[in-house]
């Protein structure tokens, strides 16, 4: 395939080509999103000739294009030619904001600080030209002499040399007639254009893919590219792949996405649906080979399955304590959301008695948890997905059970005190504690995070502001659970045993009852004891316990490892891993 070798290319010359139509967009991309202050950073990028990263071009023979294109945002279609040259594969965001940025498009205009500019110079501090939160909206240029009197230079004036004086010449005499603005003008028609010469000639390096290339070809310098950092997104690329046979990703999603629980289990990341795809057809479900590996007759013969199977995962993964409208903040994994929907469309749950139905629950439970608490995720996700799969339809089907089943889990209880709320055996424990569906410690409402929950977050036991000076392991997942926000707000900077007592007060609650409360928060009576003593590291332990008795009489391999007994399977930095989302 040989060598990509970037061009540079200045951007007066690449705005050109968009605004005429030479340079478009594939019509995969999606719709242009940058705030005002990320264009902001942008500009600065460019007006002090600062990197601003590179782009992706796909060059187009526009006889017999290879993927249907659109025009960028506020280009008009009397300046469009049909002779297209490149398509945007990587850069749209940047490409766009320039182009609305120094054409005046959209409802912003952006300025710059030319009178600052000027003490700059006059005071001799450096070239770097300093861009302000001068992003105004369009009414300031109704009123060009005033903008330019309150030293308001609009970009749209400043996108080249000639610009810059076109768009001058109209003011020239009134300011160069006023003794007032004689600075102004020498500056303006001067030693302006120096400090801007950085915008006028900027350039961004251009890597063009050649139109001799196919869509395969393309979508493996894709899969490349993502390989060596630079992420580019699978799906779109399946969606310029497949739009050629007909069928539009695009549209299939925003149909999905009518129902609920699908929206919420691919939010933001629409590979999950080709990866469990991907597994139902027997290939590769790493989200950069996609565009490779799959077929139009996948997309056919497994789309309408695969969302209904997203939709029974994620009632599935509700019973499992995963919380259906806050996954992400619970599910310790999302490829566990296309592993379970491969797996019971295989089964066809959907159409299976309770009994059959309740077997595969109990039996994908415990691989939910076990994955969980061994961190089968944290690396080779994709590689491990495929061989899952296949392990636990063998597991369903009688035979025997998965490595991850029957390896069990190595359960350290002095590490896994240090584990916080974001790492994968955080998270499989808030979902233990949310699947019991817990009484708020304020009034009798159910929290957590599901159906019939009131609104929830996740709170210390031990308030963070009165402990977190004393003790060790303030954030330990053991010492979380599910809250309203008055709750949390009763209890607020006071200890254990005070807000207790108040809590007892307040309800006119005995003793026994609200332990009954804490029984559903997997606190027992010997946890409550010693939050009435105040001792923190006795309750982290006893509940700790608790919880891994819990998991223990759900079925769960656990293997008890002993304080000082060395794991290798499980070292400080798998506890301090952050699930990606």
């Amino acid at each position: 395939m040989g060598k990509f070798i970037p061009e540079k290319k200045r951007l007066k010359d690449l705005l050109e080509d968009i605004d005429c139509g030479k340079i478009k967009l594939p019509s995969f991309q999606r719709k242009y999103k940058w705030t005002a202050p990320q264009v902001k950073k942008l500009l600065d990028s460019i007006q002090n000739d600062h990197p601003a990263g590179s782009l992706l071009f796909l060059a187009v023979d526009y006889t017999n294009p290879l993927i249907p294109e659109i025009p960028f945002t506020g280009t008009t279609k009397e300046r469009q030619t049909s002779n297209i040259e490149n398509l945007v594969l990587d850069g749209q965001q940047r490409l766009t904001s320039c182009y609305c940025a120094f054409y005046n498009l959209g409802t912003k205009t952006y300025f710059l600080n030319y009178r600052k500019l000027m003490e700059m110079d006059k005071n001799g501090m450096g070239s770097e030209i300093e861009f302000e939160e001068l992003i105004l909206d369009k009414r300031h240029m109704d009123y060009p002499e005033r903008m330019l009197d309150d030293g308001l230079m609009p970009f749209c004036f400043i996108k080249s040399s000639k610009t810059l004086r076109d768009s001058l010449e109209p003011y020239k005499n009134s300011i160069r007639d006023n003794v007032n603005k004689r600075d102004v003008y020498d500056f303006l028609n001067g030693k302006l254009s120096d400090y801007l010469e950085a915008i006028f000639e900027y350039e961004f390096p251009v890597v063009t893919l050649p139109k001799e290339l196919t869509l395969d070809a393309v979508c493996k310098v894709f899969q490349t590219l993502n390989s060596t950092g630079l992420k580019l997104s699978s799906f779109d690329i399946c969606v310029a792949k497949f739009v050629p046979q007909g069928i539009n990703l695009k549209d299939k999603v925003e149909e999905a996405e009518k129902k609920l629980l699908v929206k919420v289990a691919i939010e933001n990341d629409e590979n999950l649906i080709l990866q469990a795809i991907a597994l139902l057809a027997g290939k590769s479900p790493k989200k950069n080979s996609l565009a490779v590996t799959l077929l139009a007759s996948d997309i056919n013969n497994y789309w309408d399955k695969v969302i209904s199977g997203i939709e029974n995962t994620m009632l599935m993964l509700e019973k499992f304590g995963a919380g259906t409208g806050e996954i992400r903040k619970l599910l310790p994994y999302t490829p566990i959301i296309p592993l379970f929907t491969a797996i019971l469309v295989s089964k066809d749950y959907a159409n299976l008695q309770i009994q059959a139905r309740a077997s595969i629950e109990q039996k994908l439970k415990l691989f939910f948890y076990t994955s969980a608490l061994s961190q089968r995720y944290t690396e080779g996700t994709d590689n491990k997905l495929k061989e899952d799969c296949q392990a636990i339809l063998i597991w369903l089907s009688g035979g025997a059970e998965p490595s991850t089943i029957s390896n069990g889990i190595m359960w350290n209880t002095s590490k896994y005190l240090k584990v916080g709320q974001t790492n994968a055996i955080g998270r499989a424990i808030l979902c233990l504690i949310n699947s019991q569906k817990p009484k708020d410690f304020y009034d009798d409402s159910t929290v957590g995070y599901g159906d019939g929950t009131a609104d929830s977050q996740i709170h210390h036991i031990f308030p963070e502001a009165e402990y977190k000076d004393s003790v060790d392991n303030i954030n330990s997942i053991f010492n979380f659970t599910f809250l309203t926000k008055e709750a949390n707000n009763f209890i607020s900077n006071k200890t254990t045993k005070k807000y207790l007592k108040e809590i007892l007060e307040s309800r006119s609650l005995t003793e026994l009852s609200f332990k009954q409360i804490l029984e559903k928060h997997i606190v027992d009576d010997e946890c409550y004891q010693a939050m009435q003593d105040e001792d923190y590291n006795k309750f982290l332990e006893l509940r700790a316990e608790c919880i891994k008795q819990m998991f223990i009489g759900m079925g769960l391999n656990i293997k008890f490892v002993e304080k000082n007994q060395i794991d290798e399977e499980l070292d400080d930095e798998d506890l301090e891993e952050t699930v990606e989302q």
